[in-house]
């Protein structure tokens, strides 16, 4: 029984490990797609795994930082679009006719 019970927690923790792997690719196609809150709630989420059920998993040690350098690029394409959406917003002509129903 006790060695069942261990062979299922490992078959957990492999599952949750190939979860955590296709995070990456995930990622990808989130911001493809310029969803970036749910990029950075995934972000938020694997994180928040790695640190309390992997943690200590070696060939996940450089996932943390991976996963920090894509939140701040996350960051500048957020910070990038809004200046694109003010600059486009602040050079529309001023002297444009209201329509009145």
């Amino acid at each position: 029984a006790r060695c069942k019970t261990n062979h299922v927690l490992l078959l957990d923790k492999l599952k949750l490990m190939a979860t955590v792997l296709q995070t990456q690719p995930t990622l990808q196609l989130l911001l493809s797609s310029s969803d970036f809150v749910a990029a950075l709630e995934l972000i938020t989420s694997t994180q928040e795994v790695l640190a309390k059920e992997l943690a200590g998993v070696t060939s996940l040690r450089h996932l943390p930082s991976q996963l920090k350098e894509m939140s701040r690029l996350i960051d500048k394409m957020l910070s990038t679009e809004f200046e694109r959406y003010a600059a486009a917003d602040l050079h529309r002509p001023l002297n444009v006719p209201v329509e009145v129903s």
